[in-house]
């Protein structure tokens, strides 16, 4: 059983260092190349609301269950 514990542990943080190298091509976020940009010139991009709501649940949702996951591993 502690083995199991570890892998979900090293697989939660894993899961979620990969969450945050690959946000720009899982999600749909046009706002990350405009904030990360230093120009304050860049016009501000077209989204659609829709895809973009449900994309910030979709994020929020998975990196909740890999921390959930990472915490009762480690913890409980």
């Amino acid at each position: 059983m502690k083995i199991l514990s570890w892998f979900l542990v090293i697989v939660g943080i894993c899961g979620l260092v990969s969450v945050r190298i690959l946000e720009d091509q899982i999600f749909y976020d046009p706002f990350l190349n405009y904030f990360h940009e230093a120009d304050y010139q860049i016009a501000f991009p077209h989204f659609a609301w829709g895809k973009l709501i449900i994309s910030h649940v979709f994020r929020f949702a998975l990196n909740l269950f890999l921390f959930l996951m990472y915490y009762h591993s480690f913890f409980i």
